[in-house]
């Protein structure tokens, strides 16, 4: 990156990344807002992004999409989501 590289500290409030369909369940829920921009963002009465763990059963995108086929759930007074089986 050569003797001018400078690192950024972007505050999660500001970066979603999405890794696993736990981090989508985080996405697609009410935490989240879609800005003009077409943009995401997490609305502002949140701190942080929910912390949601989900069972291996959904690591697969056909899967987790059937366990949310009706919707993801309301995450906006969340902390945590765990789902098992």
């Amino acid at each position: 990156f050569g003797a001018d590289a400078t690192a950024l500290v972007v505050p999660r409030k500001r970066f979603s990344p999405v890794k696993s369909s736990a981090d989508l369940l985080a996405l697609r829920s009410d935490c989240y807002e879609l800005r003009e921009d077409g943009s995401l963002s997490l609305k502002a009465s949140r701190d942080g992004p929910p912390l949601v763990s989900l069972d291996d059963c959904y690591k697969k995108v056909d899967d987790f999409e059937k366990l949310v086929r009706k919707g993801a759930p309301s995450l906006i007074a969340c902390s945590k989501l765990k789902v098992k089986g």
